[in-house]
């Protein structure tokens, strides 16, 4: 446990370093030389002008003449939700926000299981905490998972982009000092662009997903091939990785694509979620060290 709790402390420190580097790289370009602006804001920008029309579509109109929608053609229920759901849906908001709800979700509903199972755990201890707390019994993962939990939400109200469907304190205060216009053909005035927040939440959340809330949930499952699977594909270094690489690139491209920002927006954005994913891994080593010192 030692181990890999010194592994964790270790890649969240290197994660913290790198990510601060390049966040104050990318932001001191922003603030005073201009240099991604020129080279590929504004290229990226024109080309993808070209495909507004396309993202601008709903996904039911998408979808309207595919097999899907005519096997739903006889269940009428279906059919009519399906319809007004899908046709307030760009597939520019799709790419921008289903990563970020999807890894939302995925860490509620493994807080939810957590719940559950150290409630039965207190139950079979007659309600006694100390037994179940962190490193005394079985219930110590599920005390972790709700614990974790706690902090993911804590921190993504304050630093979480928009994960929590408006710009949070931080956003607010970085988009404010670097006063950054968003794209002139985007319809989204109310906030501006630099970072962006919604690849900062989907940085964020999916980093914590995988970061914390996975890694835990899978100590507390009983072993087994299906488990040994998943975690190579889920958890393995490399798997990983990619995981975050194509859900916080999926919202990017989404919000560059609607021309609701501009690509090192949504590049700072990105890189200051892992900034913030790190501090929370931090904290949540600490904070259960201390506990379990405490118990």
């Amino acid at each position: 446990v030692k181990t890999k709790t010194q592994a964790t402390a270790t890649a969240s420190g290197i994660c913290f370093l790198c990510s601060l580097a390049a966040f104050t790289l990318v932001a001191l370009d922003q603030k005073y030389t201009k240099g991604l602006q020129t080279r590929l804001d504004l290229p990226t920008y024109a080309y993808v002008a070209k495909y507004k029309t396309y993202f601008s579509t709903s996904v039911w109109e998408c979808l309207e003449e595919s097999q899907y929608l005519q096997h739903l053609s006889g269940i009428r229920v279906a059919e009519a939700f399906s319809k007004i759901v899908l046709s307030k849906v760009t597939l520019g908001k799709l790419l921008s926000n289903a990563p970020v709800i999807i890894a939302a979700l995925s860490s509620g509903f493994i807080a939810l299981y957590h719940c559950v199972s150290l409630l039965r755990v207190l139950q079979a201890n007659q309600f006694k905490f100390r037994r179940a707390s962190i490193g005394a019994t079985s219930g110590s993962t599920h005390v972790k998972g709700v614990l974790r939990f706690a902090l993911i939400v804590l921190f993504g109200y304050f630093c979480g982009g928009k994960g929590f469907g408006r710009d949070t304190i931080v956003m607010e205060s970085l988009k404010d000092y670097f006063g950054r216009a968003r794209p002139p053909s985007s319809s989204e005035m109310r906030s501006l662009a630099f970072p962006s927040g919604h690849t900062n939440g989907a940085s964020f959340f999916v980093g914590t997903l995988w970061t914390l809330m996975l890694p835990n949930f899978f100590d507390g499952v009983k072993r087994s091939k299906t488990k040994q699977v998943l975690q190579v594909v889920l958890l393995d270094g490399v798997s990983w990785c990619l995981w975050w690489a194509c859900l916080v690139g999926a919202t990017a491209a989404g919000r560059v694509a609607s021309e609701k920002h501009w690509v090192s927006d949504t590049i700072a954005g990105a890189l200051f979620g892992v900034l913030t994913t790190s501090i929370l891994c931090k904290a949540c080593i600490r904070t259960e060290t201390f506990i379990s010192k405490h118990k």
